[in-house]
């Protein structure tokens, strides 16, 4: 499925390109669902290897979630569920996604 390291450094390396491009496309939809296509499909390849990058990807999502109401922002939340869900490392930054969401 490809190395995990190399495309959580491709996806640390993109990152702010692709929240430039989610902030000032916001509006469009296919904009919006190709770029949310990219970052669930680097997530699903780096898996684990992304986790510094979980806090950045999640307040991402939230917000993006909120300002467009976009269903590709839930695949990407349930992609990093499905991927750090089950680790009680990880428990404390998605409780706090949690209530991120709950703030909007």
């Amino acid at each position: 499925m490809g190395d995990p390291g190399l495309a959580a450094a491709n996806l640390a390396h993109s990152w702010p390109l692709l929240v430039t491009i989610l902030t000032q496309y916001s509006s469009n939809d296919r904009v919006t669902e190709k770029s949310g296509r990219a970052i669930k499909q680097a997530l699903q390849t780096s898996r684990k290897a992304s986790a510094g990058m979980l806090q950045q990807v999640l307040e991402t999502v939230a917000r993006q979630f909120h300002v467009t109401g976009h269903p590709c922002m839930l695949y990407i939340a349930s992609e990093l569920l499905k991927t750090f869900g089950g680790d009680a490392q990880y428990q404390a930054a998605l409780g706090g996604y949690h209530t991120y969401c709950l703030e909007f």
